[in-house]
């Protein structure tokens, strides 16, 4: 529910900020309800929801814009949602809202809440444009156009794909490994399944299993499963394992990358390729148990291969998306999966991982499923939905760093932190608390500190002066780490402090070389 207190702690938020953000953008409405208005409503319908403040000018830094006509502008939202007549309805579909007049600086001003709307209704489009050219998603302060393969994804989220099972041109019988055909089929009648009932040839058994269609074809799926080299037809999937030398892409220009290896083949040669490729970049921890030396990789093989069969099995394989290949980056202090594909079927990252299993890409699970990896004494993939929960199990009873997840409309990423590195960043963090125990009781110090406290009331200001004392210069990304905060969160506390004249900012807003440090007279 929308109150004064939240509105006027959002203006303040932008003030500080210098502009709109991800959850709030500002409209003028001078005299009339803009075109803007309906982009910015689908592009938070679209994405997490957000907060209008219509009549109050970006420009002018978030003041209000007097003579704003509140009653024409909140009559003319509503009948653009659909409140009114259907032929003056703006946005489809309409997403809920919620409105709320209120007062800033003795003005009148009109907040509106924008909710997002459920998967299955996604995407929300202006209706001038039309549903492949007017829907939006909130990247920042802006409002973006979908591209064709986020408008597919979010009309696909809650239907079953088709993908795996459609027929790739110009594969044959004799591109599939006989081997492995033989190897499947004993597995599946070992397995005690009747998936073979009736059947009396190979062909008959591979078209109950999907590897063939009714009329010969090879599958998608049985192609990735049981395919001599599936790139010749599908030459992007594959896996792309890079290692950077630091902890972004491109950090160091004078080496693009300290290892390299294109994963292809069938997808269980790839994933094992993979696999080899990433950990022979990894640390090898050695500890002492009892009176034996034990050496393992900083990471368990089991995670980093659970992490690649779930790019492989839950990736889209539509068209629009056949030109991706999964990514693995081995940074300094993380892996980063990506796969091509948001979350489908109602999953979300808050019920990621609940044990259900839900796949887009079902004969391709079910073909991995009944595959016996040649090396191994079981299943190539268990598909029954607990691959995330013994991640996050396997990683805890280590100690090791919880997983992280990130998706977007039309990709998906796992994070696996290097332990290493997370505790070597603790470290760090240890020795700026010692050093700043030290040094805030020079007198100095302590009359800048309580410089800082005369003004402002802010604790967040007052412990970054502190630790610019104590380091003579910081850039924001160091005080972020040993706050234990966000970049930027605390760019608006930098900028406070700058201009209460208590620290210098030593190169422009716009620098990679900006440090702060405490005001000459501070």
């Amino acid at each position: 529910m929308l109150t004064d207190e939240y509105v006027r702690e959002s203006i303040e938020r932008m003030r500080a900020e210098g502009k709109d953000d991800e959850l709030c953008e500002a409209k003028t409405c001078q005299s009339t309800l803009g075109e803007s208005v309906w982009e910015s409503v689908s592009a938070f319908a679209n994405t997490h929801g957000g907060l209008l403040l219509l009549g109050v000018s970006e420009e002018e830094r978030f003041k209000p814009a007097r003579g704003f006509p509140i009653e024409k502008v909140s009559a003319q939202f509503m009948d653009g949602m659909g409140d009114g007549s259907r032929s003056a309805q703006k946005v489809f579909p309409a997403p809920h809202y919620d409105t709320h007049e209120t007062t800033v600086d003795g003005v009148r001003i009109l907040a509106v809440q924008i909710e997002e709307l459920p998967a299955d209704k996604k995407p929300c489009s202006v209706e001038i444009k039309g549903a492949d050219q007017g829907a939006y998603k909130r990247i920042g302060d802006r409002d973006i156009r979908l591209t064709a393969a986020e408008i597919y994804e979010l009309r696909s989220v809650a239907t079953p794909g088709k993908a795996d099972v459609s027929a790739v041109e110009d594969a044959s019988f004799d591109d599939l490994d006989p081997r492995d055909i033989e190897r499947l089929i004993d597995q599946v009648i070992a397995s005690g399944s009747r998936a073979f009932a009736g059947c009396t040839t190979d062909q008959e058994r591979l078209i109950r299993l999907h590897v063939l269609d009714k009329e010969g074809g090879v599958t998608l799926a049985g192609l990735l499963c049981l395919g001599f080299f599936p790139q010749q037809f599908r030459p992007s999937l594959v896996i792309d394992v890079a290692v950077h030398p630091g902890t972004e892409k491109g950090s160091n220009p004078d080496i693009l990358f300290l290892d390299r290896r294109i994963c292809d083949g069938s997808m269980p040669e790839a994933i094992e390729d993979a696999l080899q490729a990433i950990f022979r970049n990894l640390r090898i921890i050695s500890s002492i148990e009892g009176s034996e030396r034990i050496e393992r990789h900083e990471l368990p093989m089991e995670v980093v291969r659970e992490a690649l069969v779930n790019a492989v099995i839950h990736r889209e394989y539509a068209a629009l998306f056949l030109g991706q290949p999964i990514h693995v980056d081995v940074f300094a202090d993380r892996i980063e999966i990506t796969n091509p594909g948001g979350l489908w079927g109602g999953v979300s990252l808050h019920n990621l991982g609940d044990g259900i299993s839900r796949c887009r890409n079902p004969e391709l699970l079910r073909l991995l499923r009944d595959y016996t990896n040649p090396d191994s004494k079981g299943p190539f993939v268990e598909g029954n939905g607990t691959g995330i929960q013994a991640m996050r199990a396997r990683l805890k009873r280590e100690g090791l760093p919880k997983p992280r997840f990130e998706a977007s409309i039309d990709q998906f990423k796992v994070i696996l932190p290097r332990p290493q590195a997370s505790a070597s960043k603790a470290q760090a963090r240890e020795r700026v608390e010692a050093t700043l125990a030290q040094i805030v009781q020079d007198p100095a110090i302590q009359k800048a500190m309580e410089t800082a406290r005369r003004a402002t009331d802010s604790a967040a200001q007052q412990r970054i002066v502190e630790l610019i004392s104590a380091l003579g210069t910081a850039n924001i990304q160091e005080l972020a780490e040993a706050l234990g905060k966000t970049a930027t969160s605390l760019r608006p506390q930098l900028r406070a402090l700058v201009d209460a004249g208590l620290i210098d900012a030593t190169a422009p807003a716009t620098s990679k070389k900006r440090r702060y440090r405490i005001a000459d007279g501070a």
